[in-house]
């Protein structure tokens, strides 16, 4: 008796996405990956970390965009929506690269700031208005940065404390004294053995005056810049780091009639007369 054998009723489907939730999925992803990416722009703590990040959201949105262009499941209702989405996007990933040569050259020096340099984007605008035509219920872009730029910080007060981390066992007599004779205002921080202590801002062409010094050696680093921001505490743009290379030493000691103590004074210039006095660093190393 032979026997049959037959595979039945067996249909294969290959290359297919089979409904609208599969071109959600792929929103979804891409939606992820680029809030993500602009995230870790936010946070970055430092402008060489900054710039690593804005590279990253610059992939995550050129990546973005080559996976909605590949999408097979896109609805013909979203088919506008997609096609603008996908080209802005890829647009959008050249503004990050060009975001990023200006965050290389500390235009551009902190995480909101770059956050809001990208929500002002060229393509911006046309991303949002691709993600305003995707019909209902397709959802993409929810976490994109605001349009709307943030309000200006207001300047700095000049001698403000902006840092003041001793202790009563921590004081003494000993002075620091700031010029600032360059054109943008700085931040100076008085360090103890790689820890902050204290930070005074010292606006351009002004002085200030850190009194309470306790005896004992300090490094001495400054910051300069546009646009201080408290809540990152660094400057937003045009940001420099510097450390001067000498320690500032305080003593005290008594003398007939009284106590002699140290006066430290420095001066902050765009061009340093002894240039040797001085020296970049990079800002990682900058104490905070």
């Amino acid at each position: 008796m032979g026997t049959v054998a037959g595979l039945v009723g067996l249909t294969l489907l290959t290359g297919c996405d089979f409904s609208g939730s599969d071109y959600q999925d792929v929103l979804g992803r891409t939606d992820q990956r680029l809030t993500g990416a602009l995230a870790t722009v936010r946070l970055a703590p430092e402008p060489d970390e900054l710039g690593r990040a804005v590279r990253a959201a610059a992939d995550a949105a050129g990546w973005a965009g080559d996976e909605l262009t590949r999408a097979t499941s896109v609805p013909d209702e979203a088919a506008a929506g997609n096609a603008a989405l996908a080209g802005r996007l890829r647009g959008l990933s050249g503004d990050i690269t060009a975001l990023a040569e200006r965050v290389d050259g500390r235009a551009v020096c902190t995480g909101p700031a770059a956050l809001a340099a990208i929500g002002a984007a060229p393509n911006m605008p046309g991303l949002r208005d691709g993600a305003a035509r995707l019909a209902p219920p397709y959802r993409w872009g929810a976490a994109l940065p605001s349009a709307e730029p943030p309000p200006a910080p207001p300047r700095l007060a000049n001698g403000q404390l902006l840092t003041d981390r001793r202790t009563p066992e921590q004081r003494g007599d000993g002075v620091l004294e700031v010029r600032n004779e360059g054109t943008v205002d700085a931040v100076v921080k008085l360090v103890d053995r790689g820890n902050l202590l204290v930070s005074v801002a010292v606006t351009a062409g002004g002085g200030a005056r850190v009194e309470g010094i306790a005896d004992g050696a300090y490094d001495l680093f400054y910051t300069a810049g546009a646009d201080w921001d408290p809540a990152v505490g660094a400057f937003a743009h045009d940001c420099e780091f510097h450390r001067f290379t000498e320690l500032s030493r305080f003593q005290t000691r008594p003398v007939p009639g009284g106590t002699a103590y140290t006066v430290e004074s420095i001066t902050i210039r765009d061009n340093p007369d002894t240039p040797e006095s001085i020296t970049p660093v990079p800002p990682a190393l900058l104490p905070g």
